[in-house]
């Protein structure tokens, strides 16, 4: 689940097909598979719907049992990789919800590819409960691939947990009730501003 703190009146109009539940004016998203979008660069087959929030663009496919993920790219983030695409691969920060294949089958990719391009090593936000079992992940593909010495770069992530982006975004992760034990990100857009009301006080 991705939570968006934003307010109903900032949602464009567009095809994209969203489910849309207001609580305490976060806005909470879910894809659908019922928009198809023009061609994609790697997977024309594949539909990418969008929507915008305000200043930002989300961009995502959803079908279950198949591949989800969600890309914000003016925040640098992904959150889950059940495919793998070029969009992704500039993108620094994953963050995965929880360890169903959809969600995850194209984490190696995703790092390996980046590795290929010699770009950085990405970091991947996992939820603690699969912390080692995606190390083994990491582990096995290393050793399929001939390849040695590749540390898996996750970020093991507890509900609660809060980690900074960069100066400006903050994560925070949360538990959602799920078959498999999961983790929701809110995204904050975090500043330290001084109240007007508090201007000149020691």
């Amino acid at each position: 689940m991705v939570v968006i703190r934003t307010t109903p009146e900032m949602i464009s109009q567009s095809r994209f097909a969203v489910a849309a539940l207001d609580v305490a004016d976060d806005l909470y998203l879910e894809w659908s598979r019922r928009d198809v979008n023009e061609n994609h660069s790697i997977a024309p087959a594949l539909p990418i719907s969008r929507v915008t929030c305000g200043d930002l663009v989300i961009e995502g496919h959803s079908a279950s049992a198949f591949s989800s993920f969600v890309m914000i790219r003016s925040l640098n983030i992904c959150f889950d990789v059940g495919s793998c695409i070029e969009e992704m691969l500039p993108l620094d920060h994953l963050f995965i919800t929880h360890g169903h294949q959809d969600h995850i089958l194209g984490v190696t990719r995703y790092a390996g590819l980046r590795r290929l391009q010699r770009m950085p090593d990405p970091t991947i936000y996992v939820p603690s409960t699969i912390t080692k079992e995606m190390e083994s992940l990491f582990d096995c593909m290393a050793r399929l691939e001939g390849k040695s010495g590749w540390t898996a770069p996750l970020c093991s992530m507890e509900s609660g947990q809060r980690v900074f982006l960069n100066q400006r975004v903050m994560a925070e992760a949360f538990t959602v009730t799920h078959t498999l034990p999961s983790l929701g990100y809110i995204i904050y857009d975090y500043k330290e501003k001084l109240k007007p009301e508090y201007d000149g006080t020691p």
